[in-house]
């Protein structure tokens, strides 16, 4: 049990009662626990520092948790999802997230382009044609979208 991918079936209030107890889970050992949790912590906190956001604060917070779910649905990093990277795995990932997100929260392309980090909301309207175009993005969009409703039905 060599990577972090591993510790990926735990939740990270596992990881947390497992660290703050000292106990390992099952072959995990602390520095491990550790070292996954700060990974944790950066990813979210990098959302909350890195993107200017618009709305109040139970808004922000909704957004925040759905750039998280989305990079963690595209196995990215919250850092590679609003990165100005250009490679097409990035890209196709970015451009699902930007149109789930102005179907989810109804805001407007210049709002998503600035929480996904764009400068312009011509990127809000790239995706949108990026993702009608294409057929697996459009069904990748529906996926997430849909997977992010039950999540939050669940909560």
């Amino acid at each position: 049990m060599n990577s972090s991918r591993d510790l990926e079936r735990y939740t990270t209030q596992e990881l947390r009662v497992a660290l703050n107890e000292r106990l390992q889970i099952s072959e995990i050992p602390t520095h491990k626990l550790e070292e996954e949790l700060l990974r944790r912590e950066k990813q979210f906190d990098s959302v909350y520092r890195g993107v200017p956001f618009i709305g109040n604060k139970g808004f922000a917070d909704r957004v925040r948790e759905f750039l998280v779910f989305t990079a963690k649905h595209f196995s990215v990093s919250v850092e590679d999802l609003i990165a100005k990277e250009r490679n097409q795995r990035l890209s196709d990932a970015r451009h699902v997230g930007i149109v789930v997100a102005m179907k989810v929260y109804r805001i407007s392309q210049a709002e998503v382009s600035k929480l996904f980090n764009r400068t312009s909301h011509s990127s809000a309207i790239h995706a949108r044609n990026a993702v009608a175009r294409r057929p697996e993005l459009l069904e990748e969009a529906r996926v997430l979208e849909a997977k992010w409703i039950n999540y939050n039905k669940n909560k």
